[in-house]
Order: structure tokens, then sequence, then C-alpha cells
């Protein structure tokens, strides 16, 4: 019993990851306030579930839950290290991701031990708990997007899009996000056994969440909205067996649908309200993920590397449409990304976690007394998580929860069918010594889990901190030493070079430059800023133009 009573502790512990990782920024400790403390608290509570779970081990070997959610984990792994060894990417690169996004080796080896620990642990206490986290942290997202709706918000970012970003560092993951709360909160209205004053907070939070997607001016939380919410509805239909009245609501949907992506487009009755410019430049983003796919079908080009590799994978259309000069680092698409970044099996895998979500979803409705309204409404946040998913980016404190989702959902169907599922908490039976005994070395591998996490992760946060606090210190050795600090990144050595050159300071940007050219070749921004130094020898700037045009073949700029 102490074990189960333990097991309800690591679901909990790794649903936590879920709000500190969408709520945590440091505006004004690091260069990058968003993706590094993300990253750090993903891999503190992954590490942590992932010790905690070696206690839980005869467990596991038991037959108290199907296997298959153990094989896909493993799929995924052994992917992802062969990927990371194999690639020829930077292991640095691939290992902490790239700037700006931190969606590299660490990430998924964060998210694949939170999910392992959402999936073994599922249960009704799990499943409520991980909804009202979503609830709550929604509702501190949306106050925080009015703060900043109102141009209140006390931290000082340097943002260039609309000032309503909420916790993620963008209007369209704000957006989405919100769509997703709005989502389960509308589906938790279903719940008939909730008090008046609930049941107005729920919806309270529905409305003001789609208030602040509104503020956003990103679209695509209401198209989460929609399709998270239809879902909600026709499953509700089909659990009350209305199956002339699911016949008539699919029929529909499927058309909505079908006008809705026509309407994106620029085609269709809807075109006026849906189409934007947006679209086009997803298809273009899209096309050169597919093509670094088929080109890299194995191992892909490394994790989180895509940046890297769309210059050279674009098109000329795609290269003249915006100016040669504006890119991506991610193919707007989970799918892709997956493909492109890991190579077909990588993406394998992961259709292999969505196919066990899908099956233990038709498991549990065939058992309907497992069904109720809040498996519902979870399920309606993962379809319009995965929705969001197909046309827009992974990033770090949103993809937390439909790792989470996911493991809840296979979890709850696959695993708890088998056993009872009990509204009490299980009582622990057991001598004091052995429980004191137990709890201790419960406790030291939690201790020891998170400890190593923090070691792992902490790192990259340190250097991107120290970056920033250099550039405020306008002390040039100081800038230097923090471009330089392990680990190392791209970016942050380009940025320092093209300062160093237009402040005249050529000696030290010339030797900076040529070790980024060195440690990151497939950098485009490594090679332009060597180029432009004019101490540099001939040689070095034939070679630095001659890699640009091989990183990026289309730019009418590269002779």
């Amino acid at each position: 019993m102490i074990l189960e009573h333990e097991r309800l502790k690591i679901g909990k512990l790794a649903i936590y990851a879920g709000p500190l990782a969408t709520l945590a920024i440091t505006p004004s400790l690091s260069f990058d306030p968003i993706n590094p403390i993300k990253l750090l608290v993903i891999s503190i509570l992954g590490f942590t579930c992932l010790f905690a779970l070696t206690r839980q081990l005869s467990w596991v070997r038991s037959q108290n839950f199907d296997k298959r959610s153990l094989y896909a984990v493993t799929f995924f792994l052994v992917q992802l290290i062969l990927v990371f060894l194999l690639s020829g990417t930077n292991p640095l690169q691939e290992f902490y991701g790239a700037s700006g996004r931190n969606i590299g080796f660490l990430a998924y080896f964060g998210l694949l031990c939170l999910f392992l620990a959402t999936t073994l642990t599922a249960n009704k206490h799990t499943l409520d708990f991980l909804v009202h986290s979503l609830l709550v942290t929604g509702a501190i997202s949306v106050i925080y997007g009015l703060i900043q709706a109102l141009n209140l918000d006390p931290a000082n970012w340097l943002n260039r899009y609309n000032p309503v970003i909420g916790f993620l560092g963008n209007p369209d993951f704000q957006s989405a996000f919100l769509g997703i709360v709005a989502v389960i909160s509308s589906g938790m209205l279903f719940k008939t056994d909730q008090s008046k004053l609930k049941r107005i907070s729920l919806m309270s939070l529905a409305v003001f969440s789609l208030l602040v997607i509104q503020q956003t001016k990103a679209l695509q939380g209401f198209m989460v909205f929609a399709i998270g919410l239809v879902s909600i509805l026709l499953l509700h239909i089909y659990q009350r067996g209305k199956w002339v009245f699911l016949s008539f609501a699919t029929s529909g949907s499927a058309i909505l649908a079908f006008l809705a992506a026509f309407g994106s487009l620029d085609k269709g009755p809807l075109a006026k309200i849906l189409h934007q410019n947006s679209v086009i430049y997803r298809g273009d983003y899209w096309h050169a993920g597919w093509k670094m796919s088929i080109e890299h079908p194995w191992f892909g080009v490394g994790l989180d590397s895509y940046g890297d590799w769309y210059r050279r994978s674009r098109t000329l259309a795609a290269t003249l449409r915006r100016g040669p000069n504006i890119t991506s680092d991610t193919a707007h698409n989970a799918l892709l990304d997956f493909s492109a970044n890991g190579g077909f099996p990588l993406l394998l895998a992961y259709l292999f976690f969505i196919l066990l979500t899908v099956l233990s979803v038709v498991k549990i409705f065939k058992d309907r007394k497992l069904v109720d309204p809040v498996f519902i409404a979870l399920v309606g946040g993962w379809i319009a998580f995965q929705s969001q998913s197909i046309i827009s980016i992974n990033q770090i404190g949103l993809t937390v929860w439909g790792w989470l989702f996911m493991g809840m959902i296979i979890g709850y169907g696959l695993n708890n069918s088998k056993i009872e599922l009990t509204d009490k908490i299980p009582k622990i039976e057991t001598k004091r010594r052995n429980k004191q005994s137990s709890s201790s070395s419960f406790i030291s591998l939690l201790l020891v889990g998170g400890l190593v996490g923090f070691v792992t992760a902490f790192p990259n946060f340190v250097a991107d901190s120290n970056f920033r606090a250099a550039l405020a210190s306008q002390e040039v050795k100081r800038v230097i030493d923090a471009s330089k600090k392990w680990p190392q990144d791209s970016v942050r050595i380009a940025r320092v070079v093209g300062a160093l050159r237009e402040n005249q300071l050529n000696n030290d940007a010339l030797e900076l430059a040529r070790e980024g050219a060195t440690k990151f070749p497939d950098f485009f921004g490594s090679w332009n800023e060597l180029s432009q130094l004019t101490n540099a020898t001939p040689a070095e700037i034939v070679l630095a133009k001659v890699q640009m045009k091989r990183l990026d073949p289309h730019n009418p700029d590269l002779k």
C-alpha cells in the first residue's frame, strides 16, 4: 500500500510540471526569459519522477497495466538517442535545443519521463488534479493577459509582437493555450455534481479566456476552442446513445471543418474571415520540413536543427516571397518537426503515442462506467492541443500539457480499466518503522532525481543569464567571455561578433567569428558575420561566401 500511495505522489509531481513550466518566466534575469527556465523546470521534475519510479519496478513488471506505453517510450527514446549520436549536428545544440526554443534532447527526455509518470499513476485522483491544475494555470494566464492588454505589465519585455503574450512569449502561444483552457472549462460545465459558484467560475474562465484570445489578435485560439468544444459535444452525444442526432452533428461538423479549411486557403464563403498571409508562409515552412524529411529519412537534420536547414530547404518562391532574411526555426507543424529533426522513425514513435491515446479513448467509451465529464473534458483538451500542434510551433511551456494529457488518457484507459477506481485515497497499513524507512528512501530518490535534473539543465540557464548581465554591463571582455561560456550558442556568438564589428573591435570580432564558424558550420549567421570583417583574410572571406551560398542557395543577394 505504501507504493500505491507513492504512485499518487509521483503522479501529482509530474502534473506540477504543467503549471510550473507554463508560468515560469525570468524577464529581469535572462536574455531569453521564456525557454531556458521552462527547460530547467521540465528537467528537474522529469528526472525527479524518473528516479522516484525506480521504486515501482516490481509493480511495473506486474500485469496491472498495459505495457504498450512502455514500448512507445522505449521506441521514442532509442530513436532520440540515435538521432543525437548520428545526425552530425552540434551536440550542444541538439542536447539543449536551439536558441529561443530549447526543444532538444533534454526537453524530450524530460517530457518522456513526465509522460511515463503520468501514465503509470493515472487514476481518478490524478485525472481531477490534472484538470484543475490546468484551470488554475489558465486563470492566472487570463489575469496576466488582461494586465498586458491594459498596458500595465510590470515586466519590461523586448517584444515585437502584440503585448498580450502571457507567460509563453508570443500571442499565438497565449491564444492557443487559452483556447485549450476554454475548452476544458466549458467541458467541466457538464459535471452536474458541483456547486453553482463553481459552475459560474468555470463559465467565467471560459468567457474571459476567449476575451483575452481576442486581445491577442491570433485566430488559432478560437480555432482550437471550436474544435475542442465540438469534440466534447460529440462525445457527450455518443455517450448518451443519441445516434440520429450524432449523425447530423458529425455531418455538420465535417462540413464546417471542410469550409474552414478551404476558407484558410482563400476559397469558399469563409475566406474573408479565415484567410491570412500566414497560411501561405506556413506552406513554405511545411514544404521545407518535408524536404528535410525525405532527404534525411532516418535521423533527420538533427534535434532542433530545422532553423539551420531552412534556408537551403526552402524554394525560390519562399525565398523571394518575404525576402531572403526572413527565416524560420520550426516547421509550424509538430509532425513535420519530428520527421525533419529526427527522421521518420521519430515521427512514427510519436504517432504511436497518438494511436495509444485514441485506443484508450475508444476502450473507455466501451466501458462506460469509466466515462465522466472530467475525462471527456480532458479528451476535448487533448484534441484541441493536437489541432494546435498541426499549425503552430512546438513551444515547451505549451507542449508539456500535450504530453501530460496523452499520459493521463493512455494510463486511465489502458491501465486502470483493470483495477478498481476508487474515490478514496489509499490507506497505508504498515508498521511505523517500515513506514518511516520507506518514506525516507522515497524522499531521498526525489531529492537525488531533482538534483540530477537541476545540474543537467542549469548550465544552459546560467549561460543565458550571464549573457544578459554581460550585455547590460557593456564591458567588452565580459561580453566576449559570456558568449564563450559553456554551453555555447550560435546566436549568442553571432550577435556579439556583430556588435564588436559595429564598434570597430575587429580583432576581437575576427577571433570570435572564427570560433563560431568552426563550432557551428551550419549556422548561416556565423559565416555571414565572418564575411563582413575587413580584417579577415581573402581566403576566409571567399570561404564564408561559399558557405553562405551552400546554406542559402536561392538567395539572390549571394553571388
